[in-house]
């Protein structure tokens, strides 16, 4: 076996993976309203209180919020 190549984990020890993170979509959509002038241009700290995070998660959330699709 080539030593850089790496197994894959056993099933039963996988960790479970975590969900997807609800709030994207909510300000995904809210990015996209601000853009068509129907709602107020959305920063890190109105999300940062809106969703009772720090700042950095609220960054965390706009940066994937931006390559949201669906």
């Amino acid at each position: 076996m080539d030593p850089l190549r790496r197994r894959s984990p056993h099933p039963r020890r996988e960790e479970p993976r975590t969900p997807p993170d609800a709030r994207v979509p909510e300000v995904a959509a809210a990015l996209a309203a601000a853009e068509q002038d129907r709602g107020p241009a959305r920063t890190a700290q109105d999300i940062a209180t809106r969703y009772q995070v720090s700042t950095r998660t609220a960054e965390r959330l706009l940066t994937k919020a931006r390559t949201h699709t669906g």
